[in-house]
């Protein structure tokens, strides 16, 4: 089966693109949503370090939780501004003495909205490293697709 295609030059027949390159494309499109979620999770946390405040924030507690067949360790933080009190927690897969209980971490927030905030260095690891993993898959996809789709030319 033949398509004809009219360009600018008349008109040329091509040929239809093969499954491979099909799905290639499928999985291109299919990886370059997750692609640019941490692209802009990655920029948000640029921006606000560069035009949020800066405060420190304590480490009150730590839980030990199961996870599959290991532990991960809970640290629950908070942060006082303007009299509010604002926190969260994030997980770490080992007890870092850095992020012991009554440690102090450096916290970056959005000054209208406080409880919009990074903790320096530690949001950005995930979304890097999530970055990575979608961002070598989609890149072979595309290459593939562009292969396959110069095919039919």
């Amino acid at each position: 089966m033949r398509i004809l295609y009219t360009g600018i030059l008349g008109s040329a027949a091509i040929k239809p693109i093969s499954g491979g390159g099909f799905w290639a494309g499928f999985f291109a499109v299919a990886f370059l949503i997750p692609v640019i979620y941490f692209i802009r999770k990655i920029a948000a946390y640029f921006t606000l370090k560069k035009h949020g405040e800066s405060t420190e924030a304590k480490i009150w507690q730590t839980e030990k939780q199961p996870y599959r067949y290991t532990y991960v360790y809970r640290k629950y933080y908070n942060f006082d501004i303007g009299g509010q009190s604002y926190g969260g927690f994030f997980n770490t897969g080992v007890n870092l003495k850095k992020y012991q209980t009554n440690r102090t971490i450096r916290i970056y927030y959005d000054k209208e909205n406080p409880a919009h905030h990074i903790i320096n260095g530690l949001s950005l690891y995930e979304p890097l490293g999530l970055l990575l993993l979608t961002g070598l898959p989609f890149l072979s996809a595309v290459y593939l697709f562009i292969l396959e789709f110069h095919k039919c030319f």
